[in-house]
């Protein structure tokens, strides 16, 4: 027989945060594997770009412009989880949010200026 202290659902807030957090992760690699995909079949260049011509510089500029969102998806999911996670991880998540979050800026920033 269980006693109270070791009932897995003793606390159901943090197990519905960890639900949360892992369908965030899951959210951000559906994402990269959709661009990687739209990527790979040519389409992300039309959909980033417009009326562009599809060759693979336009399709690299494509994939730098769109990888960021997946990725900083990812990375916040993985701060949601850091209760869970080693310290090493920890330190790796602030360092990917940082890095995409200013890749994600960047990013927007370009697509802006492109657009006008």
């Amino acid at each position: 027989m269980q006693t109270e202290e070791k009932s897995p659902n003793r606390y159901p807030a943090k197990t519905a945060i960890r639900i949360i957090a892992n369908t965030v992760v899951a959210a951000g690699f559906y994402l990269l594997i959709q661009t990687l995909c739209h990527a790979a079949s040519g389409t992300l260049t039309k959909t980033v770009f417009g009326n562009s011509p599809g060759s693979s510089i336009w399709n690299a500029a494509a994939i730098g412009l769109s990888l960021p969102i997946p990725l900083h998806v990812i990375s916040i999911g993985l701060f949601l989880q850091k209760k869970w996670l080693p310290t090493r991880w920890i330190k790796a998540t602030w360092i990917a949010i940082a890095f995409s979050g200013c890749w994600l800026g960047m990013a927007l920033l370009l697509k802006l200026f492109i657009q006008k």
